[in-house]
């Protein structure tokens, strides 16, 4: 593969070149790429973790139950990011979100509820300052089947309270008494 240093719009640009020719200043046809001399996108996330979702296959969380993803700053220049583009199951970069970088550590939190049961796929970029995009690093975790059709698993809390006061603390025992009258 042969490099050929062409101007264009007065930036260089190294064009890539296999199985061409360069003929009176223009590449005859042949399989080519291009990017700016010197400029390369930003590097993958070093890594995405989640305590609510892990990704032991151990089915967690449930639909519709927000889940905390902590994103770790790429590990070669990491002050070149300016953001993670995200998304969930689609894994197309055109309808991801985006969360900021922070500017102690460069890394990010995410914030999803997931849509379905099942195994889900998180998708994670890097984005520079200049709208470059980096490979993306998948998530794949298993979230906790629901026990009705789009039902949440939400956890109880320890105790319940009713407005008279009397609660039903964690293994206590409650009874209703329904009136069918009204």
């Amino acid at each position: 593969m042969a490099g050929v240093c062409v101007q264009v719009s007065r930036r260089w640009w190294t064009v890539a070149v296999a199985a061409a020719v360069l003929v009176a200043g223009v590449i005859m046809p042949g399989p080519a790429t291009a990017a700016p001399s010197g400029i390369a996108p930003p590097s993958p996330p070093s890594s995405v973790r989640s305590d609510d979702y892990p990704s032991d296959g151990t089915p967690s969380g449930g639909v519709g139950v927000p889940g905390t993803f902590e994103v770790t700053a790429p590990a070669v220049r990491p002050g070149k990011v300016k953001e993670y583009a995200y998304s969930l199951d689609s894994g197309v970069l055109i309808a991801a979100e985006t969360v900021p970088a922070r500017t102690s550590d460069r890394g990010s939190t995410i914030s999803v509820s997931p849509t379905h049961d099942g195994v889900n796929v998180l998708r994670v970029w890097s984005r520079d300052h200049a709208g470059r995009i980096s490979a993306p690093v998948t998530y794949t975790f298993t979230v906790r089947a629901s026990s009705g059709p789009g039902d949440p698993v939400v956890p109880l809390p320890p105790a319940i309270t009713f407005p008279n006061g009397s609660d039903v603390s964690a293994g206590g025992q409650l009874t209703v008494k329904f009136d069918a009258g009204g």
